[in-house]
Order: C-alpha cells, then sequence, then structure tokens
C-alpha cells in the first residue's frame, strides 16, 4: 500500500518539475533573460515547486507515518 503511495509522490514529483521548467524557462526567455540566466532561474524554481509538491503530497497520504509504523 505505501509502495504504491510513493511511486504516485514520485510521479508527481516529475511531472511538475518537467511542466513547471518548460514554461518557466519559456516566460524567461520572452521576459528578455538570457539562456544561462533563464536556466538558472529555472532549474531553482522547478525543483523548488517539485519538492513543495511532493511535501504536500506525502504529508496528505501520511506515506512516512505508514512507513515509520511499519517498519516498527
Amino acid at each position: 500500500m505505501s509502495d504504491e503511495k510513493m511511486i504516485f509522490a514520485w510521479s508527481i514529483f516529475d511531472i511538475v518539475n518537467n511542466l513547471s521548467r518548460w514554461i518557466i524557462l519559456y516566460e524567461l526567455l520572452l521576459w528578455g533573460f538570457g539562456p544561462f540566466e533563464a536556466v538558472i532561474i529555472t532549474s531553482i524554481a522547478a525543483t523548488s515547486l517539485s519538492y513543495l509538491s511532493i511535501n504536500i503530497i506525502s504529508r496528505r497520504n501520511k506515506i512516512f507515518s505508514l512507513l515509520k509504523t511499519k517498519n516498527s
């Protein structure tokens, strides 16, 4: 049961990371940022959004509390 929730959480992590990375990069390039600056900002922003999403999902599904009780 817990394994499926972890797979779901990591899938959401990847989806948020990939989608936000392309959208943010495209917008920054349209705003006139240089390619190097746009990639750096995009990487930080997309990673932050991805980790935020996985934290929200894991808290909502109580993934880590299930793993803790399972191992005890």
